[in-house]
């Protein structure tokens, strides 16, 4: 199983529902994610080895499923965000949005089962939402060039947006989390927007 190629079928599959669909409102995550799932099922994995809504299998964090997880001789993880417009044009909480990507990174991390053998986490974003990323010290997610390592800094970021974080994963300890490590596997412009994966 190839990742990127799998990445840039995804892509492809974004791009028509973004002409198709977003005007509508009718692309969501949900779209995303069966997306994903469909194009694993079409290059050789058995679709009864996808699992959605995996239990996580930290005892901490069993209460928060795990995005996509496919089993087979290992496992491997999958969590998607996507950063979307929503219909009234109100403001969006574009700090609350990035807190959970943060979070969903995280989860991920706190996998400490051997047998997960990768972890990715997928974003799509809008072009609103990468201006927040690039004017608040999240700007490698998108300039970083692809099989590059770096690491986002949680340390100095205000202390309303770390609550956000880890309030809602009930970290009291979050020492080990204020580098996060990533690797950026995937990155795509399509329409406005940033299809982008990443190695945790």
């Amino acid at each position: 199983m190839e990742i990127k190629h799998i990445m840039q079928q995804l892509s492809e599959s974004v791009k028509y529902r973004i002409e198709n669909y977003f005007n509508d409102h009718l692309f969501n995550e949900d779209c995303l994610r069966y997306d994903l799932f469909y194009f694993f099922a079409q290059n050789g994995i058995d679709h009864k080895n996808i699992i959605l809504e995996y239990s996580h299998p930290n005892e901490k964090l069993s209460a928060k499923a795990i995005d996509m997880v496919i089993k087979e001789k290992s496992l491997i993880s999958f969590e998607l965000k996507y950063f979307r417009e929503i219909p009234s044009k109100q403001n969006i909480d574009r700090t609350g949005q990035m807190a959970s990507f943060i979070r969903d990174i995280i989860k991920l991390k706190l996998i400490r089962d051997t047998n997960f053998t990768n972890k990715f986490v997928v974003l799509l974003t809008t072009e609103e939402m990468k201006k927040y990323i690039m004017n608040n010290g999240f700007e490698k997610l998108i300039d970083s060039s692809i099989d590059e390592e770096f690491v986002i800094n949680i340390e100095r970021k205000s202390p309303h947006f770390t609550k956000q974080i880890f309030s809602k994963l009930n970290l009291l300890d979050y020492k080990e989390f204020n580098n996060l490590k990533l690797k950026k596997i995937y990155g795509s412009e399509i329409n406005h927007h940033y299809l982008l994966c990443y190695s945790v």
